[in-house]
């Protein structure tokens, strides 16, 4: 936006190279005049992760969807709950990796690139196939009822979410004592899923968008002159810790799990941290900030309703063809290819 200012502070700029992981370092960027420079001290980070009802699922359990599947399935409960069908909180299939290799199953816009961009290829056709059987089982995910997913975890219809830490409060008034914080879980492929070279029982992770929040500085303020003294106060690692300890709030800062006080207790809020901060080992920063239209490309053209339909419907997707075919559909939309 041309009404955000530059970054030009050298301390600034040195404390954010020094205090943020590369993710980061590669989003807070962008032309102008033909030069790049630094926009955004990031400050705070966040990621998706599981919060699930202690009461009914061991930290065990939470390690793979199997084990919540089976354990839902044996209470006649649906295992996980996603709170909507958009991109963002219905995307850990999508941004799933490989457990062994690392690798993610589909590219979106990598390095700013429209072109660079990959849904259908036979580990992600591998793990929609998973994705169909999870979400069309009974006791399998399911979007939030009518009735909100606080109301579902509250009254043991699901046994657990997929959600941000801004679910936090709701999810702990809904199970208070019982409520649980993990990384989310590892699922297996089977024969029944796997397709070209995949090989059955290849171990998938799910994954997440990790993205920053971070200031910016109005390039019309009265106050230019002291705002990047004022964010080097901000943004330090010392005061990203001060407001984890008060406020709960996840760091931006890399080496906050190592070097934080409070990041080795057993609190609920300090489980949350470490599970988010897990998460961005398997997780991307949204790249839609290289130009506007990829936002659209991705969260506004159908993309998101057409993936939970191939999910959600498995009878209607019942051959490979069909689901490639839909597959097909949601990578050109994220592409702009019309057909």
């Amino acid at each position: 936006s041309p009404a955000i200012a530059p970054i030009e502070n050298a301390d600034l700029i040195s404390q954010i190279q020094s205090q943020n992981p590369e993710s980061f370092l590669n989003v807070i960027k962008g032309d102008y005049e033909g030069q790049t420079y630094t926009f955004g001290v990031p400050y705070e980070a966040q990621a998706l992760i599981l919060y699930y009802n202690a009461a009914y699922l061991t930290p065990t359990d939470v390690e793979s969807w199997e084990g919540i599947w089976a354990k839902a399935t044996e209470l006649e409960m649906n295992s996980t709950t996603v709170t909507g069908q958009d991109g963002f909180n219905n995307s850990f299939l999508v941004l799933a990796t490989n457990a062994t290799t690392g690798e993610p199953v589909t590219k979106i816009y990598e390095g700013g690139d429209l072109q660079e961009t990959s849904f259908v290829n036979d580990e992600a056709i591998s793990v929609i196939k998973w994705g169909q059987r999870f979400f069309s089982d009974i006791y399998g995910a399911v979007q939030a009822s009518d009735s909100g997913w606080q109301v579902d975890l509250d009254n043991e219809q699901t046994l657990s979410l997929v959600g941000g830490s801004w679910h936090f409060n709701a999810a702990q008034a809904a199970l208070g004592d019982d409520l649980g914080v993990a990384k989310l879980p590892t699922f297996t492929l089977t024969a029944d899923d796997v397709y070209g070279d995949v090989a059955a029982n290849t171990v998938m992770q799910s994954g997440t968008f990790t993205d920053t929040k971070m200031f910016v500085m109005n390039r019309r303020s009265s106050k230019l002159n002291y705002l990047e003294d004022i964010l080097l106060y901000l943004s330090h690692k010392d005061i990203q810790e001060e407001s984890y300890l008060q406020n709960g709030t996840l760091p931006a800062y890399k080496d906050a799990l190592e070097e934080f006080e409070g990041m080795d207790g057993s609190d609920i809020r300090t489980q949350l941290a470490i599970a988010q901060i897990e998460m961005f080992n398997y997780g991307r920063p949204q790249p839609f900030g290289i130009e506007a239209r990829f936002n659209v490309y991705y969260y506004q053209r159908q993309a998101p309703e057409l993936l939970f339909e191939l999910l959600s419907n498995k009878d209607e997707f019942n051959t490979d063809a069909l689901v490639i075919a839909r597959m097909q559909e949601i990578e050109n939309t994220w592409m702009n290819i019309r057909e």
